[in-house]
C-alpha cells in the first residue's frame, strides 16, 4: 500500500489520502472515482481525514498520543465529511477562581473542550503533560501533604481534554498561593469557681479560629491567637473537657483535654443547730447535755464527723464511744428513738487524754430523713464540786456531705454552774479571849471570808469552819462572803 500526503494551501486544510486496494468493476481495469462532500476527489475505496487546526492558545498547548480515558467513548474514526469538525480542541477554562484558607483550597472553573472527556486540571506545572509537576484536585480539597505550611507555590489552572487517542491541555490563569501556618492548640484551667461550679479555660489557637468545648465556643484573637472561655454547669468532682479548634466547620490539628475538679462547697444552713436551751451542770455529778441539729434537705446519705468540747472546768465522762440518736420529724413532733434501719448514732468515739473533747463518726445513712427533720445526741459532762461558778458552754462542730454539698455546723450550749448557797453560824464564843468559832457551808473550793481579816477554803463537801479573833466587847457584826474562781458570789 502507498501513502501520499498533500497540503491544500489555499484552504489551510491538511489532507491525508490513504490509497488501498481498489475493487474493480467487472470488465474494468481502473477504479471509479467519486466526488467527496468537501470537494476533494478520492478513489472510492480511500478514507479522507481532515484536522481543523486549533486557535492560538493563551497559554502553552500540548498534544500527545495517548489512550483514551476510561470514561471516554470508544474513538470512532471521523468520516471524510465531518473530520475537520470533530478534531480535539482544548481552550483555556472560563470563570476560574481560587480561594485558600487554613483548611485547604477551593478551585472553580469551567474547562473548555470539544469532547466529553474534559476536566479542570490544577497543577504546579504550566506544561503538565511533558513536566507533570504536582496536581491538586479541583473543587474543594485539603492541603496536600507535600505542601508545607508557610511555603509558596504557583498554581496553573488548565482545561484538560482527551479524545481520539489525543490529550491536550490549555491555560491562561495562574495563582501564587502561600499555605497558611496553623498554631497548635493549647488549653489550661486559668481559674475555678467551686461555689458556682464553673471554670475559666484559656489558651492559644490559630488566629481567628473557632475554639469549641462541647456546645460552647470562643474565637481566637486574629492578632495573637489567644482565647478564653468560661465553662459553667460543672459537676462536683473531676470534669474532663475536650477542646478543639476549627476553621469553618473543619477541625484543625489535634484536640486537647483539660480536667477541672470542682470541690464540694459548704452550703450555709444546710444543717443547723436547734434547741440550744441552757442546761445547768450539777456539781460532783455527770450531766447529759443535749446537742440537736436540723437537716434542711431530705437526705438518705449525709456522712460526717462530730466533735464536742467540754465546758470550761469540766470533762467528758469516759466510756461514751457511742452516742445513741433520737429524732423527730419537726419541731412540733416529740422526740423518739431512731429507727433500727437508720445509722444515725455517733460511733467510733475517741476521748482526748485530758477528757476535754470527744470525736465521733456520723454514718448518716439507712433510713431517709425528710427536710426539716431533727437529730440529737447527749454526751455526759462530769462537773467537779469545785468547778468555777459561771456559765461555760459545751461546744460542738459537725461537718460532712449531703446531696453533693458540704455542711459545716458550729454551735454551743450554755451550761451554767451555780454557786452553792452560803450559810454561816456561830458555834461558840470565848468572851474572856474575845474569840468566836464560826462554821457553815459554801461552794466546794470557795474562799470564805468572815469579817475583814479571816478567810478559809470550803472543803470538797462544801463545809467550812474558822475562828474569829480580836472581837470587841459587846455585839460584833461580821459579814461572811464566798469567792469562786476569783469572783465574789452574791448571797
Amino acid at each position: 500500500m502507498r501513502r501520499r500526503t498533500t497540503e491544500a494551501l489555499a484552504t489551510g486544510l491538511a489532507i491525508t489520502l490513504v490509497i488501498g486496494s481498489l475493487a474493480l468493476a467487472p470488465g474494468s481495469s481502473t477504479a471509479q472515482a467519486s466526488p467527496a462532500d468537501d470537494g476533494v476527489t478520492t478513489a472510492s475505496a480511500a478514507t479522507v481525514v481532515t484536522h481543523e487546526p486549533d486557535a492560538a492558545p493563551s497559554g502553552p498547548t500540548e498534544d500527545t498520543a495517548a489512550l483514551p480515558s476510561p470514561e471516554a467513548a470508544p474513538p470512532t474514526p471521523p468520516s471524510s465529511t465531518d473530520g475537520a469538525r470533530l478534531f480535539l480542541t482544548v481552550s483555556p477554562p472560563t470563570g476560574v477562581s481560587l480561594q485558600s484558607d487554613h483548611v485547604g483550597l477551593t478551585v472553580r472553573g469551567t474547562p473548555q473542550c470539544n469532547v466529553s472527556n474534559c476536566r479542570l486540571l490544577v497543577s504546579t506545572s504550566s506544561q503538565p503533560l511533558s513536566s507533570p509537576g504536582s496536581e491538586i484536585p479541583s473543587g474543594t480539597s485539603t492541603w496536600p501533604s507535600w505542601w508545607a505550611e508557610g511555603t509558596t507555590r504557583t498554581l496553573y489552572v488548565h482545561s484538560w481534554g482527551n479524545g481520539w487517542g489525543w490529550t491536550k491541555t490549555n491555560w491562561n490563569t495562574s495563582y501564587t498561593v502561600t499555605r497558611p501556618v496553623t498554631t497548635p492548640l493549647t488549653a489550661r484551667v486559668a481559674s475555678t469557681d467551686h461555689v458556682g461550679r464553673s471554670a475559666v479555660i484559656t489558651g492559644v489557637a490559630t488566629k481567628g479560629a473557632r475554639v469549641e468545648i462541647g456546645s460552647r465556643y470562643a474565637t481566637a484573637s486574629t492578632t495573637t491567637g489567644a482565647w478564653s472561655m468560661t465553662v459553667s454547669g460543672l459537676a462536683v468532682g473531676a470534669n474532663t473537657l475536650t477542646v478543639v479548634q476549627k476553621i469553618g466547620t473543619t477541625t484543625i490539628g489535634s484536640s486537647v483535654r483539660v480536667t477541672v475538679t470542682i470541690d464540694p462547697q459548704v452550703v450555709p444552713g444546710l444543717v443547723r443547730q436547734v434547741d440550744a436551751t441552757p442546761q445547768a451542770l450539777l456539781r460532783g455529778d455527770d450531766t447529759a447535755v443535749t446537742v440537736a441539729v436540723e437537716f434542711t434537705e431530705r437526705t438518705q446519705s449525709a456522712p460526717g464527723t462530730v466533735t464536742v468540747t467540754a465546758p470550761a472546768g469540766t470533762t467528758f465522762a469516759p466510756g461514751q464511744d457511742t452516742l445513741e440518736a433520737e429524732y423527730r420529724a419537726g419541731s412540733a413532733t416529740p422526740w423518739q428513738d431512731a429507727p433500727a434501719s437508720a445509722s444515725w448514732d455517733l460511733v467510733s468515739g475517741h476521748r482526748s487524754a485530758d477528757g476535754s473533747t470527744y470525736s465521733y463518726t456520723f454514718p448518716g445513712s439507712g433510713s431517709a430523713l425528710d427536710a426539716g427533720g431533727d437529730l440529737r445526741w447527749a454526751p455526759r459532762v462530769s462537773t467537779p464540786l469545785d468547778a468555777p461558778v459561771g456559765t461555760p458552754a459545751l461546744g460542738f462542730t459537725m461537718t460532712g456531705a449531703l446531696n453533693a454539698k458540704l455542711y459545716d455546723v458550729t454551735g454551743t450550749v450554755d451550761t451554767p454552774i451555780a454557786a452553792a448557797a452560803l450559810t454561816a453560824e456561830v458555834v461558840s464564843v470565848d468572851a474572856q479571849g474575845r474569840v468566836a468559832a464560826v462554821r457553815g457551808t459554801a461552794t466546794p473550793g470557795a474562799t470564805v471570808a468572815v469579817g475583814d481579816d479571816t478567810t478559809t477554803v470550803a472543803e470538797s463537801d462544801g463545809t467550812w469552819s474558822t475562828t474569829v479573833e480580836g472581837l470587841d466587847l459587846g455585839d460584833n457584826d461580821l459579814v461572811v462572803t464566798q469567792t469562786v474562781g476569783g469572783l465574789p458570789v452574791r448571797p
